[in-house]
């Protein structure tokens, strides 16, 4: 993003006109480069807008799409859980737990026990690990695939079996083809547990768990076909 839309963006935040504001908030996290602080400052104020709609896509931007964390961006966060708008409550509840904060977790497991839950939460949920709301989580369908993998997350055992099909894929990938230097990683702000190797043509990132789930959990065959896939795209990897 430009210096000179960044000031449009700031400008548009702190007008009057609600309209102008509305704007501001729907634009500046998708306009944002490397999560500006001045841009994420002016989020963080429009999540307090008196206005309904600046408020709700503030809070969405912090809670889904800002790829910051800290004091500020919490405490902002936590004046939303107790908004007069269900949605605005809903995307503050969502921030926090991907965030993993684990004071979230008596107000997600309120949100599944009253039975009305938004459907963003299911993930959500996911990032707080917390046992408890494993029981919940089981008494929606999952017709979309989006409750299984907060249920792992949140069921021990279930995430140490998970852990354990990834393991025994990477030490296959090592013991079959080191020379793609496969590294697993995770990511903060997502449930994903990812591989990269050395292959840069594209760049290529693999969902390793998402490999397992298309060969039924079999890890012989999830290293199989990660190999093959990385031997398709180029025949000659490069170390770095």
């Amino acid at each position: 993003m430009t210096d000179a839309t960044l000031a449009a963006l700031i400008a548009a935040a702190r007008d009057p006109d609600p309209g102008e504001r509305l704007w501001a908030a729907e634009h500046l996290a998708t306009e944002m480069d490397d999560e500006n602080p001045a841009g994420v400052a002016e989020l963080l104020a429009l999540s307090a807008d008196p206005d309904v709609r600046v408020r709700d896509w503030a809070t969405f931007s912090l809670s889904h799409l800002v790829h910051r964390d800290g004091p500020e961006v919490r405490a902002a966060l936590w004046a939303r859980v107790d908004d007069r708008d269900e949605a605005v409550r809903s995307y503050a509840l969502h921030g926090l737990a991907r965030r993993r904060d684990r004071r979230a977790w008596p107000l997600m497991l309120a949100a599944f026990e009253s039975g009305v839950v938004k459907e963003h939460l299911f993930e959500a949920a996911g990032f707080l690990r917390e046992p408890a709301l494993a029981p919940h989580l089981r008494e929606f369908d999952d017709e979309k695939g989006r409750i299984a993998a907060a249920l792992t997350e949140c069921d021990p055992a279930l995430r140490a079996a998970r852990d354990a099909l990834v393991l025994r894929v990477a030490d296959l990938l090592l013991a079959r083809a080191a020379e793609f230097e496969p590294t697993l990683y995770c990511e903060r702000f997502t449930l994903d547990i990812l591989l990269e190797t050395n292959v840069y043509r594209p760049h290529h990132v693999t969902d390793v768990v998402a490999v397992l789930r298309s060969v039924g959990d079999d890890p012989d065959r999830a290293a199989a076909k990660i190999i093959d896939d990385l031997r398709a795209r180029t025949p000659y990897p490069r170390r770095v």
